[in-house]
Formats: C-alpha cells, structure tokens, sequence
C-alpha cells in the first residue's frame, strides 16, 4: 500500500485530487493539509523537507511551467515534477514510480 499525503492551497485541487486517489487500487490518502501562499509556498516546503531525517518522497504538481522551477525543485529534493495539467493516469503512474524509487519529469 502507497500511503500518500495531499498539500496544496487550493482545497478544490486537494478535492480533486483525492477523488482521483480514492479509487485506486494500492493508493491510500491518509492526510491532506492546506498551505497558505506566500507563506509557505512548494519551494520553501521542500527546504523544509531537506532537514527531516525520514524524508517523505515528493511529488511536485505545480502550474508552473519554467525552468527555473523546475531545477530548483529537484535541486531542493523534488522527486517527481509534474503539471497540474497532467492526465489523472499520469499522475497514479508518477506516484507508483516515486514509491518504488524512481524518478519522474513531466514532458
């Protein structure tokens, strides 16, 4: 069993996703919290992260689409990059990889 954490600003998004979530099989969401922009963005999470001594693997979900986010996010520990934008089977599959160790980069 996947056991998989939702954080994001937006409670529709967490909705959302939890609702993809919920019907797969080996995937289970056993907690979800809001993170208050610009207090507490995706980056400065994973900075955060960094110091933990049991790292939680992450996946970053993100509308943006640069770059520079991109390498900051993998730089700070990221272990999967993908857009908000990405096919609900896309995102299953990202979160199948990064649980057994791998590493995944939207196209």
């Amino acid at each position: 069993m996947i056991t998989v954490a939702l954080v994001d600003d937006d409670p529709m998004v967490r909705t959302g996703l939890n609702f993809i979530l919920k019907g797969e099989d080996g995937i289970d969401v056993a907690w979800q919290a809001g993170v208050r922009m610009p207090g507490l963005d995706g980056l400065a999470t994973l900075e955060e992260l960094r110091g933990w001594q049991t790292r939680p693997r992450v996946i970053v979900l993100t509308t943006f689409n640069t770059d520079d986010y991109v390498v900051r996010a993998l730089k700070l520990g990221a272990d999967a990059f993908l857009l908000k934008d990405a096919d609900p089977a896309r995102l299953v599959e990202a979160i199948q990889r990064v649980a057994a160790g791998e590493n995944v980069l939207a196209p």
